[in-house]
């Protein structure tokens, strides 16, 4: 960003992004105990990367519930999570999955999803951790937009 030599000018430039911060809402849907590790791990790495974020609810809601929680001031956008049947045998062929739903105004705005590995690792826990690390890159990829305002 470059200032201008007037100094009102360049005051008002600085402080128009901070004034303009979204405070993002998240929450969504899944099985415990892997639904709240993963809304933790999603909402450390957006705060890290400078991202106002609060976890509405670690317990699994509707995306309709979650968007009239957010009504309350300060809440623009709302992540919502969903965190799909992650597998614990290696019989089972299933692929977990993780989407986040970027909602704007109650609107959908984006989408993104990360799936499991094609084979079961160590643990349900190393899918788990594999799934997070792919969306938190997708995610990371948004950032400046909606749901992931600096």
């Amino acid at each position: 960003m470059r200032l201008r030599k007037t100094g009102l000018l360049g005051i008002a430039t600085l402080l128009l992004p901070a004034a303009g911060w979204a405070q993002v809402a998240l929450g969504g849907t899944g099985q415990p105990p892997y639904f709240q590790g993963a809304l933790d791990k999603i909402a450390d790495a957006l705060i890290s990367d400078g991202v106002k974020v609060k976890v509405l609810s670690s317990e699994a809601k509707s995306r309709n519930t979650l968007l009239d929680e957010m009504k309350s001031p300060g809440y623009n956008d709302l992540l919502y999570i969903t965190l799909h049947n992650p597998r614990d045998n290696h019989n089972d062929a299933s692929r977990g999955d993780i989407v986040a739903e970027c909602y704007v105004g109650g609107k959908k705005v984006w989408e993104e999803k990360s799936k499991g590995p094609l084979f079961l690792g160590i643990s349900r826990e190393h899918e788990i951790n594999t799934i997070l690390d792919g969306i938190v890159k997708k995610i990371g990829k948004r950032a400046g937009g909606p749901c992931v305002t600096k």
